[in-house]
């Protein structure tokens, strides 16, 4: 190659040919983002849940006397609120699928 051409080649502001791209390099690196996240979610949602069976394990023994006291009188609201806790909770988690297709909550 003369002198002429790299001088042209290397002052050019397009690379001389396009970058390949490996697509299944790629896709084995997004695979492995997605299963550091799941498995990072799976040890959070273990986590949380064992941390929540120790305190109802140290609160029930509390409460559920007084549960029991309050009769059949506060059944009807704690099964509502539970009800209530329980779509709001499912709401927050499928916002980001409802962002997908354009429903905004």
């Amino acid at each position: 190659m003369s002198e002429d051409a790299l001088k042209a080649l290397l002052m050019a502001d397009e690379p001389a040919t396009p970058l390949a791209r490996d697509l299944s390099f790629t896709i084995e690196v997004m695979q492995k983002v997605e299963r550091r996240r799941l498995i990072e979610n799976i040890a959070l949602c273990t986590g949380a849940c064992a941390a929540l069976a120790v305190l109802l394990y140290i609160v029930m023994p509390h409460v559920t006397p007084g549960l029991i006291t309050l009769g059949q009188a506060a059944t009807p609201a704690v099964i509502m609120l539970a009800c209530l806790a329980m779509a709001a909770f499912g709401l927050y988690q499928i916002r980001p699928a409802l962002r997908e297709f354009g429903i905004r909550l």
